[in-house]
């Protein structure tokens, strides 16, 4: 995604909240809160994106380039080609294990808190990132090289 596409994005989170926030339940906090309307807004640009997004144009790279400081647009390639298969990854999953290993692994929200904006127990937090962990290692064994 572009900044301008993220810019949106937040600015639709804006909107949500406004109309929303009659919604909002006091029982609750309002960082869960507003961490579940960011985070199912996210998703639903995120599904809109990936329908739309160009492909990484690969003309002129060879397999077997060797990535290098006098080529970085190999390491440009080999660097999007691993987000993709991450994402793709990702897309295989249950929402709520996706959801958590987003929110704890990229966002390093506090698993107390992940319990809060998915509405679950810590404990099923934890069951979903370490589900989600074991798939991601089966999906990606082999297929990425660090």
């Amino acid at each position: 995604m572009d900044p301008s596409q993220v810019q949106d994005c937040v600015q639709e989170v804006w909107l949500k909240v406004f109309r929303k926030l009659g919604r909002f339940r006091c029982d609750r906090s309002f960082a869960a809160w507003l961490n579940t309307v960011t985070a199912n807004t996210a998703i639903d640009y995120y599904r809109k994106w990936v329908r739309h997004r160009k492909h990484i144009n690969i003309d002129g790279i060879h397999p077997g380039t060797v990535a290098t400081d006098e080529n970085p647009g190999h390491r440009q390639l080999e660097s999007a080609l691993i987000q993709e298969r991450i994402r793709n990854a990702l897309e295989t999953i249950s929402v709520n294990q996706r959801m958590a290993f987003i929110l704890r692994y990229y966002e390093d929200i506090p698993v107390a808190e992940i319990a809060q904006t998915l509405g679950c127990s810590e404990g099923a937090v934890r069951t979903h990132i370490r589900r989600s962990l074991l798939a991601l290692r089966v999906k990606l064994a082999g297929k990425i090289d660090v």
